[in-house]
């Protein structure tokens, strides 16, 4: 009950609005063939844009309910392969968080490459969210014609998520993707398919919800409605504080550090470990060990470039399980923080958003140092390591 009157509460501050928000950063969805490959439109940047209003003017369109409903923002396009996240994630948390009280919810169109990595990076960027963040894309551009397009379904799906005004559709309060019927924890997503239509999954967490073949959105209720009851908390808490509802981290500095991930293999070479810091910007590194969080001896690097600053953590290269040293061979990779079942994706977006953005309230630099970003690091801000059942996920979740 308390779970349904904290719905009620949230869709009360959305009831006088009336459109939603689309930010097309390209990618498939939105490409065009040109000599039998893909790519971004080079003729017209808003050619995404003017395909959907069209869709939307069509009264044979699932898209008419969307007409007069969409405002498009399609200023931050990029290939997703080629993403760099200095460029692109603030740019991104910025236009979210000076947009957002103004629409019901955001759909953000995105590069399938990627995306698991921007939506990681938009959960722990934005603090105190009260609306729908929905990423999508597709394996099949909108503006092609064929049978198996997947793009219509996974777009129409993210705008009615963001949109909310269905009874099977509760209000989500957090970055999440829809894709290919499922609606899945921005923490938690991964890329398992690489053609495939099934693309996004989410292997160490239950997902949040499904289209069905009965046309209707079955969504975990439960988890769902404790999501909307902590985000009631936490706004409550940020107004004490004269915080914004929607809040994003301040950076620190203008010159971002970088995060470098390194995938353990047989024959590793230990000096890849001080290679990727010196004469680079790079703070941190993932190491995405073997199994159980095993590796190569590597002590002796990470303890070297520990020293200079540059924070390691350690995560399993497995779909499922956790770094968990119940190993002798995990002694190697002492001095690299565990990070239990975190995905790489939100392991490489969290260690960025750490070492670029404030998360104590001090100017005092003398903070940010290698110890506290390890302990926010292993500490679950937004869900982003998991339990045995899904209801528990948030019971230590939104730290921050």
């Amino acid at each position: 009950m308390r779970y349904a009157q904290a719905q009620k509460e949230l869709r009360n501050e959305t009831r006088h609005l009336n459109k939603i928000l689309l930010i097309h950063t390209g990618g498939t969805i939105g490409m065009i063939t040109h000599h039998h490959q893909r790519e971004l439109s080079v003729n017209s940047k808003h050619a995404f844009r003017d395909y959907l209003f069209k869709l939307c003017d069509n009264e044979t369109s699932p898209f008419r309910f969307f007409k007069n409903k969409i405002d498009v923002i399609d200023d931050i396009q990029f290939d997703s392969s080629q993403m760099v996240p200095q460029e692109i994630w603030p740019k991104l948390a910025e236009t979210i968080q000076t947009n957002l009280a103004l629409y019901r919810g955001i759909v953000i169109t995105h590069g399938t490459d990627t995306l698991a990595y921007t939506a990681a990076a938009m959960t722990f960027l934005l603090k105190h969210l009260k609306r729908p963040v929905i990423l999508t894309g597709a394996q099949i551009p909108l503006m092609e014609n064929n049978m198996d397009n997947d793009a219509v379904g996974n777009l129409w799906g993210a705008c009615q998520l963001a949109y909310h005004d269905r009874e099977d559709i509760w209000l989500i309060p957090e970055v999440c993707a829809y894709f290919n019927r499922k609606v899945l924890r921005g923490t938690h997503l991964v890329k398992s398919d690489a053609s495939g239509m099934d693309a996004f999954d989410t292997p160490r967490a239950s997902i949040l919800g499904q289209y069905t073949s009965n046309c209707t959105f079955n969504l975990d209720l439960n988890l769902i409605g404790y999501i909307c009851l902590k985000r009631l908390v936490k706004s409550a808490e940020a107004k004490r504080a004269t915080l914004e509802a929607v809040d994003a981290l301040e950076r620190r500095s203008d010159n971002l550090s970088s995060v470098c991930m390194l995938h353990l293999y047989p024959g590793f070479h230990a000096k890849l470990i001080t290679l990727s810091v010196d004469h680079t910007d790079v703070k941190g590194i993932v190491l995405r060990s073997y199994g159980a969080g095993n590796g190569p001896n590597l002590q002796n690097e990470i303890q070297s470039v520990a020293e200079k600053g540059v924070v390691v953590v350690n995560v399993t290269e497995c779909q499922k399980g956790e770094v968990n040293p119940t190993y002798k061979a995990s002694d190697g990779l002492k001095g690299a923080a565990s990070l239990g079942d975190m995905t790489a994706e939100a392991a490489f977006a969290k260690l960025w958003t750490c070492l670029n953005y404030k998360f104590y309230e001090t100017e005092d630099e003398s903070f940010y140092n290698v110890q506290n970003i390890v302990k926010h690091m292993q500490t679950s801000w937004r869900g982003e390591t998991s339990k045995s059942d899904s209801f528990a996920l948030y019971k230590e979740s939104l730290a921050m």
